[in-house]
């Protein structure tokens, strides 16, 4: 095999964060050219991040918190299969 990074499968929890950032960009009418702007990245590597191609580091994770005043914890609050909010994984059972 030759040398070089692996490919990784998105997972679950990368689709979820992508999709909260693209929440969150949208209720404030944000294009992704602005918040590319923003992270003084492109926009083209904002829309990988909305869809789960490239992960999110936690610099930028703080960033995007910054941007759309939200704490960051805020990214990590999904909605459980029973429709009501929480934490990834909440609804899970202990192994």
């Amino acid at each position: 095999m030759p040398f070089g990074r692996k490919q990784r499968a998105i997972t679950q929890v990368d689709m979820l964060l992508a999709e909260k950032v693209r929440r969150f960009r949208k209720q404030r009418a944000l294009t992704l050219q602005q918040v590319a702007d923003f992270l003084v990245i492109s926009q083209q590597q904002v829309q990988k991040y909305e869809t789960g191609k490239n992960r999110i580091s936690a610099s930028t994770l703080l960033s995007l918190a910054t941007l759309f005043d939200v704490p960051i914890g805020a990214f990590f609050e999904f909605e459980t299969n029973a429709g009501e909010g929480g934490e990834f994984g909440a609804d899970s059972p202990d192994p």
